[in-house]
């Protein structure tokens, strides 16, 4: 029984509004609802901050200023001063402040309200039509109800507290969402209050945020409310929590593997939705008895016309015999084999695992060819045995048929792992909803050990996955760092394998790896541990846990941008993508080039690196824009002209169908993590007066049009009818244009590099004229700089502690300089090491070293007929060496691949093994007599003689008048092994140098080659050996050879006649 209420009401009117205020005896102040003061005009309000507790001593009522009213009841009018506030039960409430003012009389037995005013009094009846005033309630936050299902939800209440209140639900909610709402009596408590909703459905109800569940009225004090309890009361101050398997039929063991399967989920809403949708699907979560699908793979055993193979039983001893007999009997049991009298038999293998192809159906067309035989009889396979090599292939096409064929865009299949992915976890409930109801369609199960459910992150194939990208995974990372420094080629291709599989995180991963690559091979020899590969070792591991491993998943907006580049080992790039967030990481890629990709030039790798690129990360960048970064700057015109180079060519055609934007340029310092390259180390020479590396922006081998072209002093033969008819009688020093390159070389006289010119180039330099004139402003600032003459010179301390001074060259002759030092004949093409020591002795100019490097890197004719030189471990022992110089001496025949214009086809070569000095001679005939006459008057009538003679056992050196020779001037002939020319290695390979140079110069024109000969020999003897560390002629003469290329001094000092 609810007894009436003791509420008591008056009408009251505002500005013509019609109000409903409530007597409050225990309000200490009255109050005002915010909505009424919107609708009064002309009204005086004050602002303040202010909290009041009601009655309860709980709730609280926020007030938001003060406003001052007239009230009119009946026939009088009263001021009122009453706090404004959104949070009411009421639109007015009068409190103790209005009632002692007036003197309010209330009487309940006569339901009237009298109030005195000095004038009189005035009885005014109470207005119970007030109570019907209807509240409403909304829910207070988003609620789903499985199917079938009834949910106790919380309520909002526009009033703070009421011990009942006539609750009547939404029609329009009900008849919408066809939910059942009961009419119910409530009782609200700090703003709240609870009911319960109905699903009788077979969907999912789903009502949002703040949605009007239902009203309710105040009872008048007439009413009468009796509560009629049907089962035991259930306590409504919170939201009930109902057990989620109490009202289900669900086996313990089946609930205890949901809820443990669920435990991480912190929203009771969501786990019981969950629940719901596994308990729908618990069947496939059973694997007590194995289950046979509703699938049957294709025919996968094709053994052609052979006849049938026939194994004999296996002897096994008798716990692996029990064994195998109750596995026969269970898989008997559940038909996953039976008897068989076939003539196909093979021998059984017990393996401890579980397999998911004991679910697929084998066809019918392979039973018999998997039976096996035991010592119980033959059976065969009615499913998917192990061990057929096409098992795995066919189980992943029927896999991805049954799930993933429509469905990409939410779920990925590899064999037996189902990954299921989603935005958002109502559309999460959909996807899993409708994978779970295919799954038990086909009658296929689930390891509920190996399964996981909403989770905000995975681990999969050995990776760590989130909505933001993918990572390694930790364990596997951990496992990797752990591994010890390997002793054996088969430890460092396990190490390498593993490092491997993460190489889309690790930038630069084949340049990182490439000490390590050499023992991946078959039958690769241990030499030991060397610092390169222990450097590799631990780089890699270091890599794995340094930022940024992570890669980003791309999005499907937003520039991409792929950063690329090539060295002489390989190649590599990063893809990122412009988003909101910034510039992020898509993945990074790499490869080592093949023997035929490093003979390649230089600007042909860095394509290869651009298409090889593309190609590869196709199914990001096909159809979007992409904007290319690179560090090679002929690069750029890429996609804006042709190359005249019919491979480049084939590529710029490959690459038409994809949206490049741009080539853009970036330093190679700031390209670092496309950058496949080490840094040479600089030499003292590089370094400027500040100890900082001169850089340079982009620097090529082609000289432009304003640099004069340059004249050599070499004539060959196919030009001298040329040079006869054009040059005149009195000028017999003319000399004709000389083609070296692919291209056709420029020329200028030699003795073109004047002290005169390279004094007015430097004024013409703008950032060297500056400099001189600091240098002669304040010279104690510039210790390692001096101006002679109006020449400025750079002061380098050698490291054998000579100091030299060199002329600073400028910017402008450098072309001209590098072409003399290195395309001349008499420089002889040489590498990177010969020409810069070769050019360090005459000039300095900054990053010196750098320069060389780019400019033969970009030359042609090394890119086409320089050889990858590796060397092979062996069994070389150490020799001691001469104690001087022409001692021992090396003798060798090297035939030319075609007859010289001379009559020329032999070249015979003979090296001194201390000093590493080339003698050289060509021959049309390789005879006895020309190998003794060039010993006798090229070595012992110059050199004076040898001690031992070093030759192979060809006739030519094996023979009586060589012997003689030998034999006349105090000279020990030594033969080296048959069929074994390592033991003569040293012209052995000379002769492959020479032989490379020598093409160089005459690949147009083979037959040209005995006139290069001379000067390419002269060039390997004039530079430093990378064996020896010191150059040839100087060891062999004791002096420094003179170089061709710098001009003689035109003053010469005489000697006065007092010297004498």
């Amino acid at each position: 029984m609810i007894k009436p209420s003791s509420l008591s009401f008056i009408s009251a009117h505002v500005h013509d509004i019609q109000l409903p205020c409530l007597l409050d005896t225990g309000a200490t102040h009255s109050f005002i609802h915010t909505s009424i003061v919107r609708r009064l005009r002309n009204v005086s309000i004050t602002n303040i901050k202010q909290r009041f507790t009601l009655a309860d001593g709980n709730t609280n009522v926020n007030i938001i200023g003060i406003v001052h009213l007239n009230l009119r009841i009946g026939q009088i009018t009263t001021p009122i001063s009453a706090f404004i506030s959104k949070s009411l039960s009421h639109l007015c409430i009068l409190g103790q402040d209005w009632l002692n003012k007036y003197s309010v009389d209330i009487c309940q037995s006569t339901q009237q309200v009298i109030i005195h005013t000095a004038e009189s009094s005035v009885k005014i009846p109470m207005d119970h039509r007030i109570n019907q005033h209807h509240f409403p309630l909304k829910s207070t936050i988003a609620i789903i109800i499985p199917p079938q299902h009834e949910r106790i939800i919380e309520l909002q209440s526009p009033i703070s507290s009421s011990p009942q209140v006539i609750f009547r639900p939404n029609r329009v909610l009900q008849s919408h969402n066809l939910v059942a709402i009961p009419n119910a009596l409530l009782s609200i408590d700090k703003y709240r209050t609870y009911t319960t909703v109905v699903n009788p459905t077979n969907r999912i109800c789903r009502i949002p945020i703040n949605t009007t569940i239902g009203t309710f009225t105040i009872p008048p004090p007439n009413l009468e409310c009796h509560s009629i309890t049907l089962s035991p009361t259930i306590d409504q101050s919170t939201p009930s929590s109902p057990s989620l398997s109490s009202d289900l039929n669900v086996p313990t063991s089946m609930d205890n593997i949901f809820n443990e399967l669920l435990a991480h989920l912190s929203d009771p809403d969501q786990k019981l939705i969950l629940y719901q949708l596994l308990k729908q699907y618990q069947c496939l979560f059973d694997t007590s008895v194995p289950s046979i699908a509703n699938l049957t793979a294709p025919p996968m055993i094709n053994t052609g016309s052979h006849p049938p193979v026939h194994s004999h039983v296996y002897r096994t001893d008798p716990i692996k015999q029990k064994h195998l007999t109750d596995t026969i009997n269970e898989m008997l049991k559940h038909r996953q084999i039976e008897k068989s009298y076939a003539s196909w038999s093979s021998p059984v293998i017990l393996l401890d695992l579980k397999s998911g192809y004991h679910q697929i159906r084998i066809h019918p067309d392979d039973k018999d060819k998997t039976t096996f035989v035991t010592s119980h009889g033959a059976f065969r396979f009615n499913v998917m045995p192990q061990g057929l090599k096409n098992s795995p292939s066919n189980f992943q096409r029927l896999m991805y048929d049954l799930l993933v064929s429509s469905r990409w865009d939410y779920t990925l299949v590899y064999l037996d792992d189902v990954v299921i992915f989603s935005r958002t976890f109502d559309q999460h409930v959909h996807h899993l909803n409708e994978i779970l109801s295919i799954l038990s369609s086909a009658r296929l199960q689930l390891n509920p050990q190996k399964c996981s459910f909403v989770k905000q992150e995975i681990d999969y194939l050995g990776h760590t996955i989130n909505g933001q990208g993918i990572r390694p995974l930790q364990s596997n990372i951990d496992a990797i760092l752990q591994l010890p420094i390997p002793s054996t080629p088969k430890q460092v291709h396990s190490f390498v394998q593993a490092a491997n599989y993460y190489r889309n995180h690790i930038e630069n991963f084949s340049k990182l790896a490439a000490p390590l690559f050499p023992y991946t091979k078959k039958n690769a020899i241990w030499i030991g541990w060397t610092d390169a590969m222990n450097n590799a070792f631990i780089e890699l591991k270091h890599r794995l846990t340094e930022p940024p491993i992570f890669l980003n998943f791309p999005e499907d907006d937003g520039q991409f941008i792929l950063s690329i580049d090539a060295s002489d080992e390989g190649m590599g790039g990063v893809l990122r993508q412009m988003t909101s967030n910034g510039l992020k990481v898509i993945k990074y890629i790499s490869k080592k080039f093949n023997l035929a990709q490093k003979k390649y030039s230089t600007t042909e790798r860095e394509c290869l690196a651009l298409v090889w690129c593309i190609q590869k990360l196709k199914e990001y960048i096909w159809g979007r824009p992409v904007e290319i970064e690179t560090d090679h700057c002929p690069l750029f015109s890429f996609n804006k002209k042709k190359f005249n180079n019919s491979r480049i060519d084939r590529w710029q055609v490959e690459l038409s169908e994809y949206h490049i934007t741009k080539i853009t340029y970036k330093r190679g310092r700031c390209n670092c993590d496309a950058d496949l390259l080490s840094r040479f180390p600089y030499d003292e020479s590089d370094i400027d007066d500040n100890g900082h590396p001169h850089r340079v922006g982009c620097f090529t081998s082609t000289l432009t049009s304003s640099t004069q072209p340059i004249q050599l002093n070499v004539i060959t033969r196919s030009k001298s009818k040329a040079i006869q008819q054009s040059s005149s009688p009195t000028s017999p020093s003319a000399t004709v244009p000389l083609s070296s390159d692919s291209s056709t070389i420029h020329h200028r006289s030699i003795f073109d590099l004047y002290i005169d010119r390279i004094r007015i180039e430097q004024m013409k330099d703008v950032n060297l004229s500056n400099r001189i004139k600091s240098i002669l402003a304040q010279p104690d600032q510039y210790p390692h700089e001096i101006v002679d003459n109006g020449m400025l010179y750079k002061v380098i301390n050698r490291i054998d502690g000579s100091i030299i001074q060199l002329p600073w060259l400028p910017a402008s002759l450098i072309p001209d300089v590098l072409f003399l030092y290195h395309d001349h004949p008499m420089s002889g093409h040489f590498g990177v090491t010969r020409t810069f020591h070769k050019v360090r002795e005459q000039f300095f100019f900054p990053r010196m070293y750098d320069h060389i490097k780019r400019y033969i890197r970009s030359c042609s004719a090394c890119a086409q007929f320089n050889v990858q030189r590796q060397k092979k471990p062996g069994f070389l022992q150490c020799e001691l060496p001469p104690d001087g110089v022409f001692e021992i001496m090396q003798m060798d025949f090297w035939k030319a691949p075609v007859r010289s214009s001379n009559g020329n086809q032999y070249v015979l070569i003979i090296t001194d093994r201390l000093s590493k000095f080339v003698f050289a001679r060509a021959l049309p005939s390789a005879t006895a007599a020309a190998a003794a006459e060039m010993l006798l008057e090229d070595i012992i009538l110059k050199h004076g003689s040898i001690r031992y003679l070093q030759s192979d056992q060809g006739s030519h050196f094996r023979n009586e008048l060589l012997s003689a020779i030998t034999a006349l001037t105090g000279c020990q002939q030594v033969f080296s092994i048959p069929y074994h020319p390592m033991s003569n290695g040293q012209v052995e390979r000379f002769n492959s140098t020479f032989c490379d140079q020598l093409k160089k110069y005459c690949h147009h024109n083979l037959t040209e080659w005995d006139n290069y000969l001379s000067a390419v020999v002269w060039a390997y003897n004039s530079t430093v050996h990378s064996t020896t560390q010191f150059i040839s002629y100087e060891l062999a003469f004791n002096r420094r050879p003179l170089s061709p290329f710098v001009p003689t001094p035109t003053a010469i000092k005489l000697m006065k006649p007092h010297d004498y």
